[in-house]
């Protein structure tokens, strides 16, 4: 009888384990998908309650989950850290051709490769490089980092300047940075380019609208 205290012990033991394991499981969730959560399960419940038809976890919970309600607590977690990027999110948005996504730390910038680039090449077009150039007077009056990405879809390239996707990803980014340094005054330091080919793509590459998506220059601004 004297020993049965151990039984106690090791199941007190074994429930301190499991809750310091589900607190450290825990610790790098984004503030923003669990919001993001709450709101779409409050729409859903709100849906099911005014038609009393049953509703698709599917179709109702993820959509809403990927797009308007994380990008909304993303930047208003943004606002509440950093009041300026409230002001900073209207003219970004009103940049031509350009999509503006926020971030846990900052925002993402999407340039569509119709509006940026000529087709199979790295150039920039006219309407593409008056974007950028409006682009850059805001960027270089605040202090975040940015990593210039080019993508593209999943057909091949083979050309005498573009060997593959790899070489015009990559040539794409360049071209923005070194637009970014040369005309908008950005320092270097705060600017650097990767290119990923076809390996990041938005969506699934199924037919021409869907690899047109694919085609595209991100730009991570990252605050400090």
């Amino acid at each position: 009888m004297q020993g049965k205290w151990i039984f106690t012990f090791n199941d007190m033991i074994t429930l301190l384990l499991t809750f310091f394991v589900l607190v450290l499981s825990m610790a790098h969730i984004e503030t923003a998908k669990v919001k993001g959560v709450s709101q779409a399960v409050r729409k859903m419940v709100g849906k099911e309650g005014e038609t009393g038809r049953p509703f698709s976890v599917i179709d109702s919970f993820i959509p809403s989950l990927q797009d308007e309600d994380i990008e909304k607590a993303r930047l208003a977690q943004l606002r509440r850290k950093m009041p300026e990027v409230a002001s900073l999110y209207k003219v970004l948005r009103r940049l031509e051709g350009l999509k503006v996504t926020p971030r846990e730390r900052g925002f993402l910038l999407t340039l569509p490769e119709t509006v940026f680039f000529t087709p199979g090449d790295a150039e920039l077009t006219k309407s593409g490089r008056r974007t950028l150039l409006a682009l850059g007077k805001v960027l270089s009056q605040i202090p975040p980092f940015i990593r210039v990405e080019g993508h593209t879809d999943d057909l091949p390239i083979k050309s005498e300047r573009f060997p593959s996707n790899w070489e015009l990803s990559l040539a794409r980014a360049v071209s923005v940075v070194k637009f970014l340094i040369a005309e908008t005054g950005i320092q270097p330091e705060r600017l650097s380019a990767a290119g990923y080919a076809e390996t990041r793509p938005r969506v699934e590459n199924r037919d021409a609208a869907s690899r047109q998506l694919n085609r595209r220059v991100e730009l991570v601004l990252t605050f400090p």
